[in-house]
C-alpha cells in the first residue's frame, strides 16, 4: 500500500509540494498537543490533588496549612508532593525553616532532582545575615527595627498573645525603651547592633547621683547622647531625641527599681541569643546572602537550624529569617513576572509570631504566602499563650484557604476539621415492629399479609463529614504500599465534585 501511494505521487507533477505537505502533516499528528498558557500567569496549574482537581499558584499564594499527628505522612505525604510542584516552577522561591534533621535530607534531594539552587543557611556553612544591618540598609527605621527585636523574641518567650494586663505593661516599657535607645545610637551614628545596644542599656544612669558622676559621664551610653545632641538634625530628629534624652536622663533613674528590674530584664533577655552562641555569630557579625537573594535571583534558602539540635538559638534563627523575608515581601510591589514568594516551616508553631496574622492576611497581593505544617491545634496553644494566644491562632488558621488533615491524634482535631465543612439537611428513616392487639394475628398474621411493622423519617441536620473519617485515613508507610491519605478541603471554592472537600491520596515514593 505504502509503494503503491509513494509511485502515485511519483507519478504527478506535483510530487515535490505533495511530498513536503504529506511530512508537514504527519509531523503535526506527531507532535504532542501544547498545553495553552494561561491568560493570567497566577493561573498556572502546580499540580493536581486528583485527576479533576488542579492546584495553581492562585491557590498557592492563599496558603496552605497540612495538619496530621506524628507518623502521618504529613511531611513525606502530601507535604513533599506540594514541595515538588513548587519546587518544579521556575517562578518560585522558598524560605524553607527546618524543624527536623530530615528536613533538609528531602529539601536536597528536590531541588537536585529539579536542578534548583539551594543555599543552605546553618551553623556548618559560611553563610552569614547581620539582620539588623541589613535591615537599616534597606531603609529600616527606628521603629522597623525595634518591632524586629520584639517580635523575634516572642518565641522565646511564648507571648504573641497574651500574657495579662501586666506582662502587656512591661512589655511596652521594653519597646519603649528600646525605641529610645536604638533612636540614640542612630543619631550618634552608631552602628545598631545586638552588642551596642546591651552596651548602651547596660550604661544607664540608675541615680541623680550617678547622672553627676565622672565616670558616667566619660562612659559609652553618655558617650552616644554627647555625639547625638551634637549633630545637626531634622524637626522630627530633634523632637525623637528629645524625648529619648528625657526618657533615659529623666524617666529612667526615678523609675521604681522593681519595675526597671523587669524591664531591664526583659530587654536583656531579648538582646542575649543575639548576643550569644551561634546566633551572634549567624546574624550579628557579616552579611553575604539576604531575603533578596530570593526575591531578585529566585534564589532558595533553606534555614537548617532545627531547635532539636540547637534549642532556642535555632528557633530565634529561624523566626529571625521568617520575619526578616515577612517584611521584605511586604514592601515590594510584585508583578507578574516577578519571583513569587513561600515560607515554608514545618512544626511550625515553634516559629509563630504576632506578625504571621498581619502576613497571612496581607502577602498575597505582594507575591507571598505561607506553608504551614502542624501536629494539632493544640501546638499553637501551647506556644501562644493565654486566651488571647488560642483566638490569635483560630484566626491565623482561618487565613489559610487549602487545609489539608492526614489522620488526626485528638477528637477535638477531627470535630475542628469537621466543623470546617459544617452541616446539612439529611432525612433518616426508621421502622418497628409493633406488637399485636390479638394473639391469633401474632401467630397468622404475617401469613395473612397483615403486616406488623410501622415507619417513620426525621430531618436533622448533620456532619457534611463525620469526625471520624479523620481518624481512618492511611498513614503511608509499607503496610500502607506507601500511600497516605488526607482530607482536603478549601474555602469558597467547591472541587468538581461540588464539595468542598475531597479525599486525595499521595505516594511517599
Amino acid at each position: 500500500m505504502a509503494d503503491e501511494w509513494m509511485q502515485t505521487i511519483s507519478d504527478n507533477p506535483a510530487a515535490p509540494a505533495l511530498a513536503l505537505a504529506a511530512v508537514v502533516v504527519l509531523v503535526m499528528i506527531a507532535r504532542p498537543a501544547r498545553t495553552k498558557a494561561p491568560a493570567d500567569p497566577l493561573d498556572t496549574i502546580l499540580m493536581f490533588w486528583n485527576k479533576a482537581d488542579a492546584f495553581t499558584r492562585r491557590h498557592l499564594l492563599a496558603g496552605v496549612v497540612i495538619f496530621g499527628r506524628t507518623g502521618a505522612s504529613k511531611t513525606t505525604g502530601s507535604g513533599m508532593t506540594l514541595a515538588r510542584a513548587i519546587v518544579t516552577d521556575e517562578r518560585s522561591s522558598l524560605l524553607i525553616l527546618a524543624a527536623k534533621p530530615d528536613d533538609a535530607v528531602m529539601w536536597r534531594r528536590i531541588f537536585a532532582e529539579k536542578g534548583r539552587e539551594l543555599l543552605e543557611f546553618s551553623p556548618e556553612g559560611k553563610l552569614r545575615c547581620n539582620m539588623l544591618d541589613f535591615l537599616q540598609n534597606c531603609g529600616g527605621d527606628t521603629r522597623e527595627i525595634v518591632d524586629f527585636l520584639m517580635t523575634a523574641s516572642e518565641v522565646l518567650r511564648g507571648e504573641s498573645k497574651g500574657g495579662g494586663e501586666n506582662g502587656s505593661f512591661f512589655q511596652d516599657e521594653e519597646r519603649r525603651y528600646f525605641y529610645h535607645a536604638v533612636e540614640i545610637l542612630r543619631q550618634a551614628g552608631v552602628a545598631v547592633s545586638a552588642p551596642n545596644l546591651q552596651r548602651f542599656i547596660n550604661g544607664a544612669a540608675l541615680s541623680a547621683e550617678q547622672l553627676a558622676s565622672e565616670k558616667w559621664r566619660e562612659g559609652f551610653h553618655n558617650q552616644c547622647l554627647r555625639t547625638a545632641a551634637l549633630r545637626e538634625k531634622s524637626v522630627r530628629e530633634q523632637h525623637d531625641f528629645g524625648m529619648a534624652r528625657d526618657a533615659w536622663c529623666l524617666g529612667w533613674p526615678v523609675m521604681a527599681p522593681k519595675t526597671r528590674s523587669c524591664v531591664l530584664s526583659g530587654m536583656l533577655n531579648s538582646l542575649f541569643y543575639f548576643n550569644s552562641g551561634i546566633a551572634r555569630e549567624l546574624i550579628s557579625t557579616t552579611t553575604n546572602c539576604s531575603p533578596l537573594d530570593m526575591l531578585h535571583a529566585g534564589k532558595s534558602i533553606l534555614v537548617n537550624c532545627p531547635s532539636c539540635e540547637y534549642g532556642p538559638s535555632g528557633v530565634l534563627l529561624s523566626t529571625c529569617w521568617k520575619f526578616l523575608t515577612q517584611k521584605v515581601i511586604l514592601a515590594r510591589q510584585f508583578k507578574p513576572d516577578d519571583f513569587y514568594h513561600l515560607i515554608w516551616a514545618d512544626e511550625s508553631w515553634q516559629v509563630t509570631t504576632s506578625f504571621d496574622q498581619h502576613y497571612a492576611a496581607t502577602s498575597r497581593s505582594h507575591g507571598g504566602a505561607m506553608v504551614y505544617l502542624a501536629q494539632s491545634r493544640d501546638s499553637f496553644y501551647s506556644a501562644l499563650k493565654g486566651e488571647g494566644g488560642k483566638h490569635f491562632a483560630d484566626t491565623l488558621m482561618g487565613m489559610f484557604h487549602h487545609k489539608v488533615f492526614h489522620a488526626l491524634g485528638s477528637a477535638e482535631d477531627a470535630e475542628y476539621a469537621s466543623s470546617l465543612l459544617g452541616r446539612r439537611l439529611e432525612t433518616t428513616f426508621g421502622g418497628q415492629m409493633q406488637p399485636p392487639e390479638d394473639p391469633f394475628n401474632a401467630i397468622f398474621g404475617d401469613m395473612w399479609g397483615q403486616s406488623r411493622v410501622s415507619t417513620s423519617f426525621n430531618e436533622a441536620y448533620q456532619p457534611v463529614l463525620q469526625s471520624r473519617v479523620f481518624f481512618r485515613l492511611r498513614c503511608g508507610g509499607a503496610a500502607n504500599n506507601y500511600l497516605a491519605d488526607a482530607i482536603v478541603i478549601r474555602s469558597g471554592e467547591p472541587f468538581h465534585n461540588g464539595e468542598n472537600w475531597i479525599l486525595a491520596t499521595f505516594s511517599q515514593r
